[in-house]
């Protein structure tokens, strides 16, 4: 018997690929042709009794790779089964790779079955056509034939717009540890501009809102942070500063609506809205040139029953991320650094929470009751 030995140095990798299979079904191809190891291809006794060890780069990924020895069972009844059962109880994280024969589908699956593994796949047939072969699996049924050679140019795809740089743009806005946003609309009496953080991480938030109105503007700050469980709101204006916790003021809005108040509901359900998707005509609702993409708001709204005329929605790319453009507002996304919220930097600020709650209170009740007292300095008066 072998013993378990490296073909590589390990170290410390970042995640563990096993491989298991039925005997001379290629898992030592495979293990030598993603470590670039040397074991012997084959089953028998001296070649892979205990488990192989190997080392693969995968994904950007330091991965050990183990090649088990081959069985049929994990009844434990052959040196082969023993060994295979008690590397997988040793290795519980490792990520199992079935190896199996297209032909003998059935048994590698049998095989995951004896290990606890449900795979319900069902009977895999395999036969010929008139020009090749054909493979029926869990309703899905595949024909492959040969075909002639042909080449795909670049010129028959001229009028294709590139998505590299939306990709990019997107999977930059979705590695960032924290989101910029700016925002603006304007019409002739009114504007506003603002701009707005938010942290992935701690979900922190904080920005900054001008509202233009006759020539007066006004500026509103705000913050959003979570601490010790508890979420804290943060707004200023005109020097006023107020705080009140997030949780109290969502149980506020929710004191408003009676129980039996019927929520708004979508005017579709899953089947309807795939109904509409596939029924639709897509050129009719986005348009993709070089300057951007447009998309038509109220198709969209209309697929899931939302009636309401939002227009054009135009996404174009910025030097730095994505900007929107929708009923006359523009925001731009992009990535920007992490940051908190200090409850600290906002000690100054006073907590309105027991007002709100006293004068909801008030505007709840049915009746109320008034207490006057009058005192004066010029008489007898009281």
């Amino acid at each position: 018997m072998r013993d378990r030995r490296s073909v590589k140095a390990m170290g410390e990798p970042d995640a563990e690929l096993l491989l298991l299979g039925n005997p001379n079904v290629g898992k030592s191809t495979l293990f030598n042709a993603l470590t670039g190891g040397h074991a012997r291809v084959g089953n028998w006794h001296g070649v892979t009794v205990c488990a192989l060890e190997g080392e693969a780069a995968l994904a950007g990924r330091r991965v050990r790779v183990s090649d088990l020895p081959g069985v049929y069972s994990a009844e434990g009844l052959s040196m082969e089964e023993r060994s295979a059962c008690a590397y997988l109880k040793e290795h519980p994280e490792g990520i199992l790779c079935l190896v199996t024969e297209c032909a003998a589908l059935p048994r590698g699956l049998k095989l995951l079955a004896a290990l606890g593994i449900s795979f319900d796949l069902g009977d895999a047939t395999i036969g010929e056509t008139a020009d090749g072969i054909f493979v029926s699996v869990s309703g899905a049924d595949v024909s492959l034939a040969p075909a002639e050679a042909f080449t795909v140019s670049a010129g028959d795809y001229a009028d294709y717009v590139d998505a590299g740089p939306w990709l990019e743009a997107i999977a930059s806005l979705a590695r960032a540890e924290a989101l910029h946003a700016d925002a603006a609309y304007e019409t002739e009496a009114f504007s506003l501009a603002a701009s707005l953080d938010f942290d992935v991480t701690t979900l922190s938030v904080r920005g900054e809102v001008d509202l233009a109105w006759g020539g007066i503007t006004k500026r509103l700050t705000f913050a959003s942070a979570q601490s010790d469980g508890v979420h804290t709101v943060y707004l200023a204006v005109d020097g006023i500063k107020v705080k009140a916790s997030a949780a109290e003021i969502a149980a506020l809005v929710n004191g408003f609506f009676s129980s039996d108040a019927a929520a708004p509901a979508m005017d579709a359900d899953l089947q309807q809205i795939l109904e509409r998707v596939f029924a639709i005509d897509f050129s009719e609702v986005f348009e993709v040139t070089e300057d951007g993409v447009t998309l038509n708001g109220t198709e969209l709204l209309a697929l899931f029953g939302v009636d309401f005329t939002l227009g054009d929605v135009q996404l174009t790319l910025t030097e730095n991320g994505v900007s929107v453009s929708v009923l006359s507002a523009e925001i731009e996304f992009i990535p920007t650094e992490a940051f908190t919220v200090s409850a600290g930097d906002y000690a100054d600020y006073v907590d309105v929470m027991p007002w709100i709650e006293t004068i909801a209170e008030l505007a709840s009740a049915k009746a109320w009751m008034l207490e006057f007292s009058y005192a004066s300095s010029q008489g007898d008066i009281s």
